[in-house]
């Protein structure tokens, strides 16, 4: 497998194609082991060490693709190294990277297969009263009749009395993502292997699907479900201007981990590491090396504006001076909606330059006209991006001004 990842990974960073390599890693070679996991007992001698090799290989192979490594942040460089590689394990919908790991989804995939085929070794009655033939009846001793699985209590108990090494597993598997969600009530997880699986929130069930949602799934969410809540709390400890918070408290738009890239749309080499750092709250590696260089932002009333490189870029988002595009971009944005409002019939004004006319003083009024008539030579109003917002709004970044 470690055969396979790495040529993958190599020959698109040779051609600029991050972005493209990390949705290939994302879409085929992180699921390469999924067979695997659902049908091969974790638990069995060997098993979880051969998955958490494995993991650490795909991890190795797709950080070196996005030129930053959120799973192993040094003290030094991050205020809680573990808590940023805790958020970037859970699912993106949870505000993650969401790359599965074989030893972490093994036990819900491994009991998922489970639910899946013992319940149908026996015949069933169905509700018409339709028998269906089991596939495997010299094994009913053992698992259970096929009524057995539609009681609502007891589903696993013969199965799991058996002893036979699959049902320790199924059982062992069961017990240890209860103990890790604390066999919340109202959850998957509520009630005990025997009576698994326990009925899954309304917000865990499609609403339009075409088969019955497989309880790996179920297992999934109620796990990332917690994690991300335990994330979260961690992250209210922190200070409110702690840049791990911060991104984190931002829902910084995640689209360069969901959304396929396009001749369009794509993001550079050097993007790739930026939009991450920035979505995680992390020191961009591009920044680091010039940390406290000054440069010149722009001429003020009080001489020239000097600003020093931080790490986080926050310096850079404050940038004002030239070819910041800030006043370019609202002009356009302000010209889209203007245009659009007099199409529908409104009597729209670009700038209502005399909103607050009748609260400025008499005397004070050739200073304010004439105040405004400097402004609306440079530009036609104002707006603010902050580093994140403007490195993260959409899949194209701009690079550093």
């Amino acid at each position: 497998m470690i055969g396979l990842i790495d040529p993958i990974h190599t020959l698109l960073g040779t051609i600029d194609a991050r972005d493209h390599a990390f949705h290939i890693h994302r879409l085929s070679l992180c699921h390469r082991l999924d067979y695997m996991t659902q049908f091969i007992n974790p638990l069995a001698d060997g098993v979880l060490a051969a998955f958490k090799d494995a993991d650490e290989a795909f991890r190795k192979a797709v950080v070196r693709t996005m030129g930053i490594s959120p799973y192993d942040q040094t003290a030094g460089a991050c205020v809680d190294p573990a808590l940023a590689c805790d958020r970037a394990n859970i699912p993106v919908r949870h505000k993650g990277i969401g790359l599965p790991r074989h030893a972490d989804v093994c036990f819900g995939a491994f009991v998922g297969v489970i639910k899946l085929t013992v319940p149908r070794f026996g015949q069933r009655t169905l509700e018409d009263g339709l028998i269906l033939p089991g596939l495997a009846e010299h094994l009913v001793e053992a698992a259970g009749t096929g009524d057995d699985f539609a009681k609502s209590e007891d589903r696993y108990k013969e199965f799991i009395a058996s002893g036979l090494p699959l049902a320790k597993a199924f059982a062992e598997c069961w017990e240890h993502m209860r103990t890790e969600t604390g066999a919340l009530a109202g959850s998957v997880f509520e009630t005990a292997a025997k009576d698994a699986p326990g009925q899954p929130p309304s917000e865990d069930i499609p609403q339009h699907h075409t088969g019955r949602p497989l309880l790996q799934r179920f297992c999934t969410r109620a796990r990332m479900r917690l994690r991300h809540a335990r994330a979260a709390r961690r992250m209210t400890l922190l200070p409110h201007d702690e840049p791990l918070r911060e991104a984190f408290d931002l829902d910084i738009p995640s689209d360069l981990f969901i959304t396929i890239p396009d001749a369009r749309l794509k993001c550079s080499s050097l993007d790739v590491p930026t939009v991450v750092a920035c979505y995680m709250g992390l020191e961009d590696p591009l920044l680091v090396e010039h940390r406290t260089h000054v440069f010149k932002d722009r001429n003020t009333t009080r001489g020239n504006l000097f600003r020093s490189v931080d790490p986080y870029g926050r310096s850079l988002s404050l940038y004002m001076g030239p070819g910041h595009a800030r006043f370019a971009l609202h002009d356009a944005i302000e010209a889209v909606a203007h245009h659009v409002a007099r199409l529908v019939g409104f009597h729209a004004v670009r700038q209502p330059t005399d909103l607050i006319a009748h609260a400025i003083k008499p005397e004070n009024w050739e200073r304010f006209m004439g105040a405004q008539r400097a402004a609306a030579k440079s530009h036609r109003g104002d707006s603010f991006l902050t580093w994140s917002s403007f490195a993260s709004t959409s899949r194209v970044r701009t690079a550093y001004l």
